[in-house]
């Protein structure tokens, strides 16, 4: 989920370039509360299949874990708004803002990926593996297609989703004003479809006007109140926030008179309020985060990435293993749960930091050595006008 599913290091746009960056830990936080959550709600579909414990773990209490994921998109718009708020307008920051969403998307996806497909190919029958062939292998690595469902990593149709708000944000980089007609547009498109006025069905791929987008735009609405100190009695907010949540996710369990989509945007509503108020009181004031929060927010986006096959090879294991069998469904969910948790963030440790790393050292000595090579040929150039 790409959560930038990323980084935490925020500039405060409109103070002075010296100002030292600001770190928020709540934000850390929140990505891995958003990981969590969709973990638990894959473990609970896993738990009531037959194969395993066939019951809802703790009584259905993680059925609207899904909501992780509406989370992830607000979060997404603020960071990338926020990380990138001097970069609007100016061409010249293009390249850098496109390399710093590659790095943080796809390297690590596509190690997961190309595991998947390796397992797959070598014929190991785990459910959560979907089918391939070359068209789906193909859209699964670019993250471009007419399905973002139809992929190899079940998780990856956000992806998607991510992709494209990055792609949109890279047009207000080049182009204020540009940037703004293709928001209003495509803000536009989404809502003419959800009326029901899908003049482009069949030729707009449909995950381009689903109202899920819509929450990237309330993540930036969110940083840019938070900017202008709009959120007053920042508490209050992230009180509502949090009583909105767990209201939809009862609503959700035991009644669910809400449809999909309006239950989607307002979980989306509810975490906004939340995130806007929690950022606002730590920017006035900081609060320390527990570091098990920072560790599973540092490690959100490798539990996000591989967290739903491992479900199935670890539950696996464990049915093998006589456990299944063995443990109460809320001991063997719980255990569950901690396994693939703790497989996530040793991808962190073990594979993810190790590949930023030298992604860094790899662009630091390709800038400095292409800075040479700009410098060798200007000193040549001016040895030949001297010679003329």
């Amino acid at each position: 989920m790409s959560i930038d599913i990323q980084s935490t290091a925020f500039a405060i746009p409109g103070t002075a370039r010296s100002t030292p960056r600001a770190t928020f830990g709540s934000i850390e936080a929140g990505r891995g509360i958003a990981a969590l959550l969709v973990v638990l709600y894959h473990a609970d579909r896993l738990a009531t299949n037959p194969t395993y414990w066939h019951a809802r773990a703790f009584g259905g209490a993680f059925i609207g874990g899904h909501a992780g994921v509406e989370f992830f998109f607000v979060l997404s718009g603020f960071i990338i708004a926020h990380v990138h708020a001097r970069d609007i307008g100016r061409p010249d920051r293009l390249r850098r803002y496109v390399a710093r969403r590659f790095d943080r998307v796809y390297p690590l996806y596509w190690l997961v990926l190309t595991g998947i497909i390796t397992l797959t190919l070598l014929g190991l029958a785990v459910p959560s593996l979907r089918h391939v062939d070359a068209a789906v292998i193909a859209r699964s690595y670019l993250l471009i297609g007419g399905d973002s469902h139809d992929g190899v990593l079940t998780v990856s149709w956000t992806l998607f989703h991510e992709i494209l708000f990055y792609a949109a944000f890279a047009v207000l980089i080049v182009h204020r004003r540009a940037g703004i007609v293709v928001g209003a547009l495509w803000l536009a498109a989404i809502v003419t479809c959800a009326v029901g006025a899908s003049g482009g069905a069949g030729i707009i791929p449909a995950y381009v006007t689903s109202p899920l987008n819509l929450l990237f735009a309330l993540g930036v609405v969110t940083q840019i109140a938070v900017r202008q100190r709009r959120v007053r009695y920042p508490w209050l907010w992230v009180a509502l926030g949090l009583m909105a949540f767990v209201t939809l996710a009862a609503e959700e369990a035991f009644a669910g008179g809400l449809g999909e989509t309006a239950r989607n945007l307002l979980y989306g509503v509810a975490s906004a309020a939340a995130l806007g108020g929690v950022v606002s009181r730590e920017r006035d004031r900081q609060f320390p985060v527990p570091a098990a929060m920072s560790v599973l927010g540092a490690a959100s986006y490798s539990i996000y990435l591989i967290h739903y096959p491992a479900l199935s090879i670890v539950a696996r294991a464990m049915q093998r293993a006589g456990l299944i069998a063995a443990m109460p469904e809320n001991v063997g969910f719980t255990l569950l749960c901690v396994v693939v948790v703790g497989l996530g963030v040793a991808v962190h440790y073990g594979v993810e930091r190790p590949v930023m790393t030298w992604l860094r050292q790899f662009r630091r000595h390709r800038d400095l050595l292409l800075n040479r090579v700009t410098e060798i040929d200007g000193e040549k150039l001016q040895v030949m006008f001297a010679v003329r």
